[in-house]
């Protein structure tokens, strides 16, 4: 049976950064089940699974803009520093954190250093990486 949209697919899958590791042994595989066209899975995996059926295996190159989201200018922010709890001087590059009014931590890399201000930058770090994608389709209802 040909994978559709509303198809009820099985994957095991892996992702791993492009370069990362030294051999298959080090990469952890997931398993999911999803139903294809909801939205319940990375929107790369239910495009891939498209077409294929039960024991197809699929091994694609994808770009971490596909996987966490499109590099957006909107998410570089400036924080003043008195707003963060840091030890010593933040440079660019380095990976820090923020406390929001709700105690909750956002990680984001500096961007640039301006005075007082540090101008945050809240992409997902691996958004311009490439990455692996190992796929193995279980089984389709």
């Amino acid at each position: 049976m040909k994978i559709e949209n509303g198809s009820k697919v099985t994957v095991k899958y892996s992702i791993y950064r492009q370069g990362s590791i030294s051999g298959a042994e080090n990469v952890k595989s997931f398993k999911a089940t999803f139903e294809v066209g909801k939205g319940e899975i990375i929107p790369v995996i239910e495009r891939v699974v498209l077409g294929h059926k039960a024991g197809d295996a699929v091994t694609l190159e994808v770009s971490g803009s596909e996987i966490f989201g499109p590099y957006d200018e909107r998410k570089i922010v400036p924080i003043p520093l008195d707003r963060l709890d840091t030890d010593g001087p933040l440079k660019p590059g380095d990976y820090f954190h923020y406390r929001d009014e709700e105690n909750r931590i956002h990680p984001f890399r500096v961007k640039k250093v301006e005075g007082n201000t540090v101008w945050a930058d809240f992409n997902h770090p691996f958004g311009d990486e490439t990455f692996l994608l190992n796929l193995i389709i279980e089984d389709v209802q």
